[in-house]
């Protein structure tokens, strides 16, 4: 089962980033910072974070999506009747392609675009009318591989592969190889990239 975690304070966020940055080292000296709610920040729940290559740190929450600049914090919500907005507030996974473009997957609502210029979501939502489309509308996690492609794992609905450059997404299903004591888990908690294999855990 998939754990969240709630920070009350953001030390331990920044310590992960300085970690996650390439070229970083256990050795160094690392600098606190604690963000509170005089930069924006609201206690929610934490389902993810993924800092772009600009250096903006974005958080997911089950509340929205939000972006720390280092000094405050915006946050972005579903709007009723703005289709510009993001199509959902309970984010379950982030990632940034070689445009910059932040992709955003939501539990119960599809997956969304985010263009840092236009500063307005591009929504992909199931259609069962439409064979080049996502699958479901109940997305788990997302990832972006040296080719460009966006990997996207669903609640329990296997997982897809779309292509950036030519827009084809194609579906795939789970094999099931282990039945635990509550039945099958079909939930992609994890997409996983080493050298030429890939690995998908549920």
């Amino acid at each position: 089962m998939l754990r969240y975690f709630l920070f009350k304070h953001f030390s331990l966020l920044m310590l992960f980033c300085a970690l996650y940055q390439e070229g970083s080292s256990f050795a160094g000296n690392f600098h606190f910072v604690n963000v509170t709610a005089m930069n924006g920040f609201k206690p929610h729940i934490i389902t993810c974070m993924l800092q772009d290559k600009r250096g903006f740190l974005w958080y997911g929450t089950v509340h929205g999506l939000n972006r720390y600049n280092g000094y405050e914090i915006e946050q972005y919500i579903n709007k009723l009747n703005d289709t510009n907005s993001i199509s959902g507030n309970h984010i379950l996974g982030l990632a940034e392609d070689k445009k910059g473009r932040i992709w955003v997957s939501t539990a119960l609502d599809g997956l969304n675009c985010f263009d840092p210029i236009k500063k307005k979501f591009k929504r992909y939502q199931q259609n069962e009318g439409r064979k080049n489309a996502i699958k479901s509308d109940k997305l788990m996690r997302l990832y972006i591989d040296r080719s460009n492609r966006l990997w996207i794992g669903y609640v329990n609905d296997g997982w897809s592969v779309y292509n950036l450059d030519n827009g084809q997404i194609n579906n795939y299903k789970v094999k099931t190889v282990f039945i635990g004591p509550y039945g099958n888990d079909h939930q992609i908690h994890l997409i996983v990239f080493r050298r030429i294999e890939m690995v998908v855990c549920g």
